[in-house]
């Protein structure tokens, strides 16, 4: 009888313990409501840009988002508002509150910012292709043919450190970052998204379900008692299949999306190299410009996920697919301005270029190597040369002259103090070793030459 009423007091005193512990009615009804008044707060932000050289730009226009709105893809969303599809789009980094000189990470947002501050969106552009060597130069410049891309500055290790990048990782992220934009391929993308949203909307619901209220559709008022529990339990099953049906077809989405990807895999065939700062990748095949072209089209490279699959250092085991639960530690942080792609003519194309400067034209069709002239054929406003090059300067050909001049033999850039004999517009390319000169009227001199300087040898001859 003891135990009994020792069990009994001992429930008794749990139960007043909770009672006084557990916040009354009006308590729980003013905890809402500042909760409502706290993330309904406007918070006022300015969007702002982060310069190539690290520096804020600020300035822009200022909006207000209610707190409950200041998500990281409210944000992403906002700043890429008027973003032409020809430009990068842009990522925002973090916020920034410049009369406190405090940074905010952009998941932090919601909890941090405070009411009556303006905040700094600083973004960066989210990554283009750049050109490089000879597509760099002043004025208008329009090349078509084979390239060669240059990757520097890829991280070498996952965030987490635990996996290393390899050059089957870069082929996939190449891959996929050059068929992102194409219809198939985006569509399902889409479809895969709203179907993972949609089950995690599902799972929390599930959770909290035993603790929402449930509103009777005709009079809008809370139900309570058995009604209440049997709508739950409905609901309860509902969620439950509902969350069934969306991961079947979140299943069978993943496939045709594996398929789809599989095929550009097929037919992109890179050739990567490894460099000491980076990766040479060249494209190879019967399609190969038309994944050049996209790879030059995708505007924004640090918004295309990379994986590192390799091992590190004492590390165990092999990976060979990456599952959304294991992307975090595959995950490669390809932050805006760390990284580079660069575009550079490599093997045949046809360059113009036009310099607004000393409105000269310039047209190059033959071989390129590393962003340079190989050899072919240079025409410009002053001559048209034959032959090949060297470190992107004739060097051995026939050089025709606007006046009527022809040059056969090697050819080299001049010290800047030395002029040539031969007249200003021979600056460029001056003869230079054993060359034939035939003027327009037919006099034909074979000498040694310097700079464009004959030497004491010269032998001519008249026809």
């Amino acid at each position: 009888m003891k135990d009994r009423d020792s069990d009994f007091k001992s429930t008794v005193a749990e139960q007043r313990n909770l009672a006084k512990a557990a916040p009354s009615e009006a308590a729980k009804a003013r905890q809402n409501d500042n909760k409502r008044a706290f993330f309904n707060e406007k918070i006022l932000l300015r969007h702002s840009s982060l310069a190539s050289s690290g520096e804020k730009k600020i300035g822009g226009e200022k909006w207000t988002v209610p707190r409950n709105r200041l998500t990281p893809e409210l944000l992403q969303e906002a700043v890429n508002r008027g973003v032409g599809d020809d430009l990068s789009p842009l990522v925002v980094q973090h916020l920034f509150d410049a009369k406190t000189n405090t940074v905010i990470s952009t998941s932090d947002a919601r909890t941090q910012c405070r009411s009556g501050v303006c905040y700094d969106v600083i973004s960066s552009p989210a990554g283009t292709v750049e050109d490089g060597g000879i597509l760099t130069s002043d004025g208008e410049v329009y090349y078509n043919g084979d390239v060669v891309f240059i990757l520097y500055n890829i991280p070498e290790h996952s965030t987490e450190g635990s996996h290393v990048t390899t050059v089957i990782d870069i082929n996939r992220w190449l891959v996929d970052g050059a068929i992102a934009s194409l219809e198939p391929v985006r569509i399902l993308v889409d479809q895969q998204d709203r179907l993972q949203s949609a089950l995690q909307q599902l799972e929390r619901e599930k959770c909290q379900i035993h603790s929402q209220p449930v509103y009777d559709k005709k009079t809008g008022r809370a139900i309570s008692g058995a009604e209440l529990t049997k709508a739950r339990e409905t609901r309860f099953e509902d969620i439950v299949n509902e969350i069934e049906e969306k991961k079947k077809r979140l299943v069978e989405t993943t496939r045709a999306l594996g398929e789809e990807k599989a095929k550009h895999y097929r037919h992109c065939k890179l050739e990567i190299r490894k460099l000491e700062l980076g990766y040479e990748v060249k494209l190879r095949g019967k399609k190969k410009l038309y994944y050049t072209s996209l790879v030059i089209d995708q505007k924004g490279w640090s918004l295309v996920p990379l994986f590192a699959t390799g091992q590190a250092k004492g590390a165990q085991g092999k990976c060979s697919l990456i599952l959304d639960a294991d992307a975090r530690q595959h995950s490669v942080d390809l932050r805006p301005g760390s990284f580079k792609i660069e575009r550079l003519p490599d093997g045949f194309g046809v360059l113009e270029m036009y310099s607004p400067g000393d409105a000269q034209q310039i047209l190059f069709n033959g071989n390129f190597i590393n962003g340079h002239y190989l050899n072919g054929t240079l025409r410009t406003d002053a001559f048209t040369f034959q032959g090949l090059f060297q470190d992107g300067q004739p060097s051995k050909g026939r050089c025709s002259y606007a006046d009527g001049t022809v040059v056969e033999g090697g050819f080299a850039l001049p010290e800047a103090r030395i002029q040539s004999q031969l007249g200003p517009d021979y600056r460029r390319t001056s003869p230079h070793g054993r060359v034939n000169i035939r003027f327009k009227g037919g006099l034909e001199y074979n000498c040694n030459m310097k700079n464009g300087r004959a030497c004491k040898d010269t032998e001519s001859t008249e026809e």
